[in-house]
């Protein structure tokens, strides 16, 4: 790219996020967004928001008395995907 009469690198831009925005696995890829799935603990089980637990099954665990807990994406995961 030309600015100003000399050549400078573009920098790529990436739109990253945790699926606590509401948008799931096939919405990131449909839309080009990197998601990292949230961590849930489901009676002592990590499990990971649209990956291994669909929202159907989460609130059938949840409805149904178990003991749920969430968190944030670990550092570790987050640099990963960086």
């Amino acid at each position: 790219m030309l600015v100003n009469g000399k050549e400078r690198l573009c920098q790529a831009v990436a739109v990253m996020t945790d699926s606590n925005c509401g948008f799931m696995q096939e919405d990131g890829e449909k839309y080009g967004i990197s998601i990292i799935p949230m961590p849930i603990v489901i009676d002592g089980t990590t499990y990971y928001e649209g990956l291994d637990i669909s929202q159907e099954q989460f609130y059938e665990k949840l409805s149904g008395g178990a003991s749920v807990t969430s968190s944030q994406p670990s550092p570790g995961d987050v640099m990963d995907r960086w």
